[in-house]
Parts: C-alpha cells; structure tokens; sequence
C-alpha cells in the first residue's frame, strides 16, 4: 500500500502547478496578443511620435534582476521550508530604481508644460 502525502507535500504541488498555470496563461496571452506588449518600454511625446524610455528600461533590468535571484535564493532554500529574508540592499535599489524612473517621468512633465 502506497503511503499518503502529507498536506505539506500536497500543498506544496497545488500552489506549485497553479502558479505555473497563471505564468502559462499570462505566456500565452502574450503570444497571441491577449496582452499588449508593444511600446511597453516606450514613452509617448506630445507630438504623438514613441520615444525608447531609458527609465523604464532600466527599471525593467533592476525588477527582473532582484525578481530573478530571490527567485534563485527561494529554490536554493526551499527545503527549509521558509522563504529567503530580502536583503536591505536590494530593496534599497529597487526603491532608488524606482525614484530613477519616477524622477523622469517628473522632470518630462515639467520640461512639457514649460514649452
């Protein structure tokens, strides 16, 4: 006779195979072009024209960098049962990204409305 999971185990494969079924959804969605992915690091001038925003870039490059290695650090981790404490540091960065990309599009504001 088979042994039983435990709810643990059992818990563990749910909350992992629905977070990979949304992650394939969203995927999907994003292939078929359910989800707008154009101009996504863009930003739009008053003339109408699409400029490539650097802020947004570089926001893009921080969130998925910090996003990716605490996701390497929860994988590494995960037989403790816990998930990683988030360096001070890192969350210090993604604020001052955060700051980067909000102080430009400030400063676009403003440079617009004088002009």
């Amino acid at each position: 006779m088979l042994p039983t999971p435990s709810l643990e185990v059992a818990t563990r494969w749910t909350v992992l195979l629905g977070l990979e079924a949304i992650a394939g959804v969203i995927f999907v969605e994003m292939l078929v072009g359910g989800i707008n992915m154009w101009h996504l690091l863009h930003g739009l001038r008053k003339d109408g024209t699409y400029y490539v925003s650097p802020e947004r870039v570089q926001l893009l490059i921080a969130t998925l960098a910090v996003g990716m290695t605490y996701l390497a650090h929860a994988v590494a981790t995960a037989d403790s049962g816990r998930l990683p404490d988030v360096p001070t540091w890192w969350l210090a960065g993604l604020g001052s990204s955060q700051s980067i990309y909000l102080g430009g599009k400030a400063w676009r504001l403003l440079r617009s409305r004088r002009a």
